[in-house]
């Protein structure tokens, strides 16, 4: 006899063949569409995960476009380009919108256009995001439109926005701005920003808690109906195929449920992408072309998933010698050994500590990575401690009633079948209580934040720091009218105002030069004899007091940053007053930085020196009233409309409502899992009862009725669920606690949900036993006893 000869063509015919065979037998299409089915959905889940670098980077090259390359960013040696103009950022919110734009002065028909602007805004005049105008234009829009009485001109084009609900603009301004930037082109870099660490915490235990129970059901998936797959190929050794041959049939059926579940995954997320569009998930949204999986993990995950599974069919053979009149397993392994099951668990749990080590020391850049790493690794040590503690469970068990006995022998005989999969639920429920832990976590730190307060329900609303163009004495004057007009028209609010520059003592250390009449100073610091020509210390309680009477101090008169061609201008010395008396912030919020200040009343600095001054806002109301939020926000804008608006405005309704919606995900994300893996369970007993028809048959007719091999299949499949529901709780516990260690002073697992998890396990155990019921009314009858 010749040898086989194992052409190409040949390969290819028996993976053909392992192809028409897997669709056989009585329930080919049902075996086969579970298996798709849960490899779809980890595919779509994967393709998902996929688009985020894409999102993220493609944000970020829209955002880098349209940032202002200022001419203080050049050399020297590149000089000032004809072709320039003037530009002052400003922010504001909306309804918890954040608004950015600039205010563009010095406009030339040489002047450089920022991406998806057609041409420049003159005074009065704006250009603005098609979300921005439609919000203008909206009935909600009445308050916003105050900060907004330009002339629309034009609207932004997509390669100028960040997303299509990104709330920005480019205004006109009628007179040039202290504080703008001469800018000579845009595409300088300004990133987005970086993720907060709650996010990344939260994104790498969701990758992992994605990705690896893709593997793991994967791996699982071409192994059920392993017994009806073994008796047909049973049948081909006995019609002449080799073992060789044998074992490319196994492959051609695992990549037959493989690829269907990456043709099914790839339909789903086609058609979940457009869905994505609509979720709030990053500021600004999602354009279409933006949800769009990485190339390279395209193609990890394309050829990932196939090679995985033909991995995996190989291995199970590994111990199977399939011959002409049946299928016969190598003899007992010995009892398996912890060892190198450990060894993901440890390494994970090493990661973690070097995070939290990494972030204490400052040193956190590939802390997203490993972190990431560390919980892939923490997840996909559950597959395999779980075998070792199910054969630690029922190694040394003894005795116990008949259904107790059956169900034992039978995990002592094989456990790896029913470890197998339950290892799937697991993971996912490890990696969804860690996530439960993450926000239940981020709703307590939300909570303690709105109950430690001021003790009141009011909010605040500041400026940011603006360069006064006129000389100190009139800025003083001026800051006093703006006070008063304010005040005036917010009676109910505390208005508070301080001009405010840098002095540098001998040594070369900065500190704060506070100037603000009494009503202002009485509410920043504990001060209750203020008059006219007062000046203070401030020092926080503790700390050593920075002046002293008599020191001199320098003030900086330069605009930062130093535009070329400009010299940098030296400050003229100024002496601490000697009746300087130590005064302490009331904010110990900011006290750190105003702790530190030389504070003055009018009188006390009509001898300062020429310095660049810096006008602060600040307004404070004893209760939320939405209406009035807006008001101020636009009465602030109209009298500084190139600044920042900042508040202390919490949602905590819309954090709240966002972290439920967060949970209410990972739900229905479990339930579906669940489904998944309560039926590959089915699938499992049911293989399992008809390869022990025989014995059942046996059992029963000795006399045992069928409702103790009934319980013992339910105690069958129990045992490895109680098993996986603990590694998954004390697995879970472990990343969620080992991940906040260092963003909350506390840790709280959700209980709740982790009980309702166990609840569902317990459910899914007794659904698998009811309907394998049918199943093991058939093999138990007297029947099954015949033999060919």
């Amino acid at each position: 006899m010749s040898p086989p000869s194992f052409t190409p063509v040949r390969w290819l015919r028996d993976l053909a063949l392992g192809v028409r065979l897997a669709l056989t037998g009585r329930t080919p299409w049902g075996r086969m569409g579970l298996s798709a089915a849960g490899i779809a959905l980890g595919v779509t889940a994967l393709f998902a995960v996929a688009t985020l670098p894409e999102i993220i980077g493609l944000r970020e090259e829209r955002d880098a476009a349209r940032a202002p390359v200022a001419v203080h960013e050049l050399s020297d040696a590149e000089g000032v380009p004809a072709a320039a103009l003037a530009a002052t950022s400003a922010s504001t919110r909306f309804q918890n919108e954040r608004i950015r734009g600039f205010y563009v002065t010095d406009v030339g028909p040489e002047s450089p256009l920022p991406p998806g602007v057609d041409a420049l805004p003159g005074p009065g005049e704006i250009v603005i995001s098609p979300a921005l105008r439609e919000l203008l234009a909206a009935p909600e829009g009445e308050l916003l439109r105050p900060r907004f009485p330009e002339r629309v001109v034009g609207e932004i084009g997509p390669e100028g926005l960040t997303g299509p609900s990104d709330l920005y603009f480019y205004a006109g301004a009628e007179r040039p701005m202290v504080q703008s930037d001469v800018v000579v082109g845009f595409g300088g870099y300004d990133r987005i920003g970086t993720l907060s660490p709650i996010l990344w915490v939260s994104y790498a235990v969701g990758t992992g808690a994605i990705l690896v129970p893709v593997v793991v059901f994967v791996a699982n998936a071409t192994r059920l109906a392993e017994f009806s797959r073994i008796r047909r190929l049973a049948a081909l050794r006995l019609l002449g195929a080799d073992r060789h041959q044998i074992r490319r049939l196994a492959v051609g059926e695992a990549l037959l449920g493989t690829a269907l579940g990456l043709l099914v995954g790839a339909l789903l997320f086609a058609v979940a992408r457009a869905w994505l569009t609509s979720l709030p998930i990053v500021e600004g949204g999602l354009f279409p072309d933006d949800i769009r999986p990485n190339p390279w993990i395209l193609a990890v995950v394309v050829v990932g998933l196939p090679l995985l599974a033909v991995g995996s069919a190989l291995f199970a053979t590994r111990r199977v010698a399939v011959e002409p009149l049946g299928a016969a397993r190598a003899g007992a392994a010995e009892p398996r050994q912890l060892g190198w099951r450990a060894v993901p668990l440890l390494l994970g749990l090493v990661g973690m500590a070097l995070v939290n080590w990494g972030m204490l020391s400052g040193s956190n850049d590939f802390a997203p990575l490993l972190l990431t790493t560390s919980v892939v690794l923490m997840l996909a040590s559950i597959p395999a401690l779980l075998p070792w503690i199910v054969e630690r469970l029922v190694g040394g068990a003894r005795g116990g009633p008949v259904a107790w006995q059956l169900a034992v022998r039978r995990l002592q005989l094989d456990s790896s079948t029913a470890s197998r999969s339950v290892s799937s639920v697991a993971v996912v429920l490890a990696g969804v209580i860690a996530l439960q832990a993450v926000l239940t976590s981020t709703a307590a730190s939300l909570r303690e934040i709105e109950a430690t307060g001021d003790g009141s329900s009011g909010f605040t609303i500041s400026s940011s720091p603006q360069v006064i163009p006129v000389p100190r004495e009139e800025g003083v004057d001026a800051l006093r009218g703006l006070l008063d007009s304010l005040s005036a028209d917010f009676p109910e609010g505390h208005v508070t105002g301080w001009l405010e520059t840098s002095g540098e003592d001998g040594d070369g250390d900065h500190f704060p030069v506070v100037i603000g009449d009494c009503p202002s100073l009485v509410t920043m610091f504990e001060v209750n004899d203020c008059v006219d020509g007062s000046s203070y210390r401030a020092a926080l309680d503790g700390e050593p007091i920075p002046l002293v009477p008599g020191q001199t101090l320098t003030l900086d008169p330069n605009i930062w940053p130093v535009r070329p061609g400009e010299p940098v201008r030296v400050g003229e010395p100024f002496e601490i007053p000697a009746g300087a008396r130590v005064i302490k912030p009331l904010d110990e919020t900011v006290g750190w930085y105003h702790g530190r200040a030389l504070v003055l009343t009018p009188g006390a600095a009509v001898d300062l020196p020429e310095a660049t001054y810096y006008q602060h806002l600040h307004l404070r109301f004893d209760e939320v009233d939405p209406r009035l939020v807006e008001e101020v926000r636009s009465a602030v804008w109209e009298e500084l409309p190139a600044t920042y608006l900042y508040d202390d405005i919490l949602s905590f309704d819309e954090e709240a409502s966002s972290l439920v919606h967060a949970r209410q995900g990972l739900w229905i994300g479990a339930l579906i899992t669940f489904a998944l893996v309560a039926s590959s369970l089915l699938v499992v007993a049911v293989e399992q009862i008809q390869e022990r028809r025989r014995p059942l048959a046996v059992v029963a007719a000795v006399g045992a009725r069928r409702r103790t091999l009934a319980g013992s299949v339910l105690v069958q499949t129990a045992i490895p669920m109680v098993a996986g529901l603990f590694i998954a709780v004390v697995v879970g516990l472990l990343i969620a606690g080992l991940a906040l260690v260092l963003l909350f002073d506390h840790f709280e697992p959700d209980w709740a949900g982790i009980a309702a998890m166990a609840g569902v396990s317990a459910a899914a155990v007794l659904v698998v036993t009811l309907c394998t019921l049918p199943t093991l009314r058939r093999a138990s009858r007297p029947e099954e006893l015949r033999s060919e």
